[in-house]
């Protein structure tokens, strides 16, 4: 296909991208807004009041970039018992 496209043609789609992005970067972003809007719900179901809230850029991957910190195991397990409390008090609430 490079063969066959203009340098002028490829660098037009190369602007459209930029302006429109698609591919596996949109496809990564669409997943990002579903379970940051899951998150965000979740979190308001039996979470720590005045807690962090989730922001979209925790759930889009960041490749290249090393993690600038590693969660301890305490901080692990208060995630979990945290996702554990809004997962129960979404369930008592449909009941």
């Amino acid at each position: 296909m490079m063969d066959e496209m203009s340098a002028s043609l490829f660098l037009d789609w190369a602007e459209f991208d930029r302006i429109c992005p698609f591919g596996e970067e949109r496809a990564d972003l669409r997943s990002g807004i579903v379970a940051w809007t899951v998150a965000t719900v979740a979190s308001g179901l039996g979470g720590k009041k005045g807690g962090r809230q989730p922001k979209l850029e925790d759930f889009i991957p960041q490749f290249g970039k090393e993690a600038t910190r590693v969660q301890s195991m305490d901080e692990m397990k208060a995630r979990l018992k945290g996702f554990t409390a809004a997962h129960n008090a979404f369930i008592k609430h449909k009941e």
